[in-house]
């Protein structure tokens, strides 16, 4: 019996499933060359963000609102490194935090079949009839492609209340604006 051994190198292949026959010339009389059958399968991560889109609702202008997305591997293998990047698309809704206590990336590591929840804050800057952002979350493998969840707000205006003042008396001519 003789041992050996048989490497494979993916880099640079697709996932997908290979294989080859290797022959060995043997000395036996009845049967001279022997096949050993070897396969491989590269795998891959498979990126999946839920919700798609989000309606934020009302957002008040110079507010902030948070709301989660579930990011998910439902692929065969590890996706290390998962960033989030964002962009204002339309009147002044722009996302200002995503993932965990300011820290990049939004999400660390996520094993197949693993799930994370992930905050995503938003701000109004500007008073206009409907506004819109996009965050992508982009995976650190080439293969594993982004995902990008679209948010669409309708911007209100803050809410001012009145205070009669400091004395309660509701016929004073001064007038405190609160927050």
């Amino acid at each position: 019996s003789q041992e050996f051994t048989a490497t494979f190198d993916p880099n640079g292949r697709s996932p997908d499933d290979f294989g080859d026959v290797l022959e060995f010339e043997t000395n036996d009389t009845f049967d001279g060359t022997v096949s050993l059958g070897l396969a491989a399968t590269i795998s891959e991560g498979e990126l999946e963000v839920t919700p798609a889109s989000l309606d934020a609702g009302e957002v008040a202008v110079d507010g902030t609102a948070t709301f989660d997305v579930v990011v998910s591997n439902t692929g065969t293998d590890t996706i290390e490194t998962i960033n989030a990047t964002n962009e204002t698309t339309a009147n002044g809704l722009s996302v200002v935090d995503v993932g965990p206590d300011d820290i990049e990336p939004a999400v660390e590591e996520l094993s197949p079949g693993s799930q994370e929840l992930v905050a995503v804050q938003l701000t109004q800057t500007a008073d206009a009839e409907t506004s819109s952002a996009n965050v992508t979350f982009v995976p650190d493998a080439d293969a594993v492609d982004n995902r990008t969840v679209t948010i669409d707000a309708t911007p209100i205006a803050p809410n001012l209340s009145t205070d009669p003042g400091i004395d309660d008396d509701p016929t004073s001519d001064e007038v405190a604006l609160g927050e």
